[in-house]
């Protein structure tokens, strides 16, 4: 969707957290205006690693989802 509106759009998705990868969220970091982090539980363990790593390089935008449910586009 937001494409079609010509946003550019970056996808990292992490399978294994550990060995976190903080240099490719660097890198990513200088090329993008803000990351958003949709991670399924209330307190955000992702974002704030992200948060931890970039050093306010970029706004990280969390969408935090607490239910049984998959997020959907």
């Amino acid at each position: 969707m937001v494409v079609e509106k010509g946003i550019e759009v970056e996808f990292l998705r992490l399978i294994p957290i550990w060995l976190f990868p903080e240099k490719e969220i660097r890198k990513i970091s200088h090329r993008v205006e803000s990351i958003l982090i949709p991670e399924m539980n209330l307190g955000g363990q992702v974002s704030n690693l992200i948060k931890q790593t970039i050093e306010g390089e970029v706004e990280v935008v969390h969408f935090n989802k607490v239910s049984s449910q998959p997020i959907t586009v």
